[in-house]
């Protein structure tokens, strides 16, 4: 089962809009997966999306600042500028009163959790129960076409070539490649042995860093997670 949409901006309105009728009191068939969710509190804790504007400026230096802030400014425009359509769009859904709150909180979950075109941007609930790690033994394939079934397409969830999986294994997708800093934007986590080397820093984001462990912010935040 999944949940598309032609974009990360209308897969994200929609997942809005179903929470959003939940908490009106009405009923979703994603209600048992949303439920899993992480909540707005969870987010405001743990995602770096989520920062304030202190932290933020305590890391100002860091090149994945920029992207918190661009993400945010972006969310908070697609607001402004579809606010009315997208209001009247949840009423017709029965999600009576759909906030600003509901589509940050679902674009965020979007962005840890989208599977990107081909075939469309989709979330799936099966797959989302599963994490990475060094030596990944499942494979999720978007675009599946199976023979005698005529020309549909299908998403399908297999085993990576090689792989042995045992009763009581942990099923562990293959992530897209990427590095820390941006693992760290989209699910809120590092790969620790990640092979996709980090930008070197420049002097400036080493002098940040430095002044940063000098007041003793850096080791209160190790401390903190």
């Amino acid at each position: 089962l999944m949940m598309t949409d032609s974009s990360e901006e209308e897969l994200a309105l929609g997942l809005a809009m179903e929470r959003r009728r939940l908490l009106d009191g009405g009923d979703s068939f994603w209600a048992p997966w949303i439920r899993t969710l992480p909540t707005p509190g969870d987010l405001l804790r743990d995602d770096v999306k989520y920062a304030g504007v202190e932290i933020l400026d305590y890391y100002s230096a860091l090149p994945l600042v920029d992207q918190i802030i661009q993400w945010n400014v972006k969310v908070a425009q697609d607001w402004e500028d579809h606010r009315t359509a997208w209001s009247d769009l949840a009423q017709k859904e029965g999600a009576l009163a759909l906030t600003f709150d509901d589509c940050k909180w679902a674009s965020s979950i979007v962005r840890s959790r989208v599977f990107d075109p081909p075939p469309t941007y989709a979330l799936m609930p099966f797959a989302d129960m599963m994490n990475t790690g060094p030596r990944a033994n499942m494979e999720v394939y978007q675009d599946v076409v199976c023979e005698g079934l005529g020309d549909a397409s299908y998403c399908a969830l297999m085993l990576v070539p090689g792989s042995r999986v045992h009763c009581g294994d942990e099923l562990l997708q293959s992530y897209t490649s990427a590095d820390n800093a941006e693992r760290l934007f989209r699910g809120g986590f590092v790969f620790r042995g990640n092979p996709s080397p980090l930008l070197q820093p420049g002097a400036a984001v080493h002098e940040a860093l430095q002044r940063l462990e000098k007041r003793g912010a850096l080791s209160s935040c190790e401390q903190g997670r």
